[in-house]
């Protein structure tokens, strides 16, 4: 049977059926003897911060969780959409280099209205203001 446990320390301890799992509030701080916590199911309110805890630490997005943010050990942080790599922003002696992680993929700036005003073709040029042509292109490296 499921019950609910006053601690000495104040705080409030929701037991599952048989006792195995646990979900304690002590002053504002939920803990548990699981890997996972489910708030809800629709919105959560951080009033402030969201702090994640780990050096190797997963931000998930949409119903299969396959849009994350990850950020790692290494001073980088890593962009995956619909389950695939693809940015990974870099600390690297005081510079931030924005590396795609997609190979033969350009990176494109658009305004709100879809039009191009930057391209950084994979073929080696940069295109400014929707020209992605020779007379508009400027060659790089």
């Amino acid at each position: 049977m499921a019950e609910i446990r006053i601690n000495a320390t104040g705080g409030v301890k929701l037991y599952d059926a048989d006792d195995s799992h646990y979900a304690q509030i002590v002053a504002g701080t939920i803990t548990s003897n699981v890997d996972a916590i489910t708030l809800g199911h629709d919105t959560v309110t951080i009033a402030d911060n969201l702090s994640l805890g780990s050096d190797s630490a997963v931000l998930k997005f949409g119903a299969d969780g396959d849009t994350t943010l990850t950020a790692d050990t290494d001073d980088r942080i890593d962009i995956k959409i619909a389950g695939s790599d693809h940015f990974a922003f870099l600390g690297s002696s005081g510079d931030t280099v924005i590396k795609p992680l997609t190979d033969a993929k350009d990176i494109i700036f658009q305004q709100f209205d879809g039009n191009k005003v930057l391209e950084i073709n994979d073929s080696g040029f940069v295109g400014v203001g929707g020209n992605s042509n020779a007379a508009g292109e400027i060659r790089i490296f």
